[in-house]
């Protein structure tokens, strides 16, 4: 009896100290990681109605593209709800999107909130591969195993604005993989857990045209898809997608209404993976940082307009701190609103002009001018200033209002390729 005692109590203890040894294996999560991003996309674009035939013939047939890119993160806040906030810093180089920054609201299990600066990258195309922002982080099942599978949907929302925005709502059933994860290194060695999901999806959303009425946007899709997880913590390893929808808009054209209809087909994956060194953290731009240059660059613009006239310019910051002069020209209507306050875009919308200068004067020069002057690194490209030059006493002078604004994106989740972008605003009535 006293060694049946003995044996019982040894097992007793025995129990709890091998819970507490399992626990302690999961490593600290890491303060830096990166995501590796690859994927296809393709397109096929149909429309009806008055203002069908104004499509661009460029248009006709499927589109195809592929993106390719690395983004360091790392939690940069931890927020009151328990979320947390995520900061991404693409590498893409020679791409609209090296260099730029987004973030990712959410909380552990994946479930996205908010994507934060999306507008900031309208200029990008970043919101036409919207299913990105799922395979960067899927919202996970709270229990799944080989003999029960698991219920959460899949949602996410591209949002560039009030009325600018695409919902996905994809209700998924969770499957174990019973395949060990074959084929997907653990994270420091340990043990990976293969899960799939399955799902129908429906979307809404609205594409407002800037000074125009709403347009609508709905459809509906199949998406479907393989996780790699770490078997215990369940972080997320790698995640490989696919997604077939049927995206509607309507929109109203100088020609009448048109409705276009596109079916897009998405491959996606994302691959997980430890990192030494966290993303640079976001840089804005105050309108003080362009006023700081403005000395030197009007000074050599004086020698580019020779028509002795006050000149408006219309001057957007770009990647790496350059310049662009995209319009200058004769002032339109009353002087421009309001002095800016130094990080709202959009706050006194300026007039819009041609990109073009004086008639005997090159847009060039006042290119030319601006090349050798650099702004201090920064987030904020795309950023337009706005202003108008007087001219005294034989020169330009400094301008006392200094408007700023991201200016409106294209037609929104119309997905197109870059070099039909112009055209397509063009026929769908949207300002660019």
């Amino acid at each position: 009896m006293s060694r049946a005692r003995v044996l019982v109590g040894g097992l007793v203890w025995a129990i709890p100290c091998v819970a507490i040894a399992k626990r302690s294996k999961a490593p600290p999560p890491p303060t830096a990681w990166t995501y590796t991003v690859t994927g296809t996309r393709t397109v096929t674009t149909k429309a009806s109605g008055e203002g069908a035939p104004g499509m661009p013939p460029g248009l006709a047939g499927a589109q195809t593209d592929d993106i390719h890119w690395t983004a360091t993160a790392g939690v940069v806040r931890q927020n009151p709800d328990g979320s947390l906030s995520e900061l991404l810093r693409i590498d893409a180089p020679d791409t609209a999107l090296h260099g730029r920054a987004f973030g990712l609201r959410r909380f552990d299990d994946g479930e996205v909130l908010r994507v934060e600066r999306l507008l900031e990258l309208a200029d990008t195309g970043l919101a036409g591969w919207d299913p990105i922002l799922v395979a960067l982080s899927p919202a996970r099942p709270e229990k799944v195993t080989t003999k029960a599978p698991g219920k959460r949907a899949l949602q996410w929302t591209a949002r560039l604005g009030t009325a600018r925005f695409l919902r996905s709502n994809c209700p998924a059933t969770w499957t174990v993989v019973d395949d060990g994860g074959a084929g997907v290194a653990g994270w420091q060695g340990r043990p990976v857990e293969h899960v799939r999901y399955e799902a129908t999806c429906g979307l809404n959303g609205r594409s407002d045209v800037p000074g125009g009425g709403p347009v609508p946007l709905r459809g509906q899709g199949s998406l479907h898809g393989d996780v790699w997880w770490d078997a215990e913590t369940h972080q997320v390893l790698r995640h490989d997608l696919s997604l077939e929808r049927t995206v509607l808009s309507r929109w109203v054209t100088s020609e009448g209404r048109v409705e276009v209809a596109q079916d897009q087909t998405f491959a996606i994956r994302v691959d997980w993976n430890e990192a030494t060194v966290a993303p640079a953290p976001v840089q804005p731009l105050a309108t003080e940082d362009l006023m700081a240059v403005l000395p030197e660059l009007v000074e050599k613009w004086s020698g580019c307009a020779t028509n002795n006239a006050e000149q408006e310019v219309v001057l957007a910051a770009m990647g790496g701190g350059r310049l662009e002069v995209r319009a200058v020209g004769e002032p339109r209507g009353p002087a421009l609103g309001v002095p800016d306050a130094g990080a709202r875009p959009g706050f006194a919308a300026a007039p819009q002009l041609e990109a073009t200068a004086s008639p005997s004067v090159p847009l060039a020069c006042w290119q030319a001018a601006a090349d050798n002057t650099t702004l201090p690194a920064h987030d904020e490209a795309g950023v337009e200033f706005t202003f108008v030059l007087p001219w005294r006493d034989g020169q330009l002078g400094i301008p006392g209002v200094v408007d700023r604004e991201r200016p409106p994106p294209g037609p929104l989740f119309v997905v197109v390729p870059i070099d039909l972008a112009d055209d397509t605003a063009t026929w769908l009535g949207v300002r660019r």
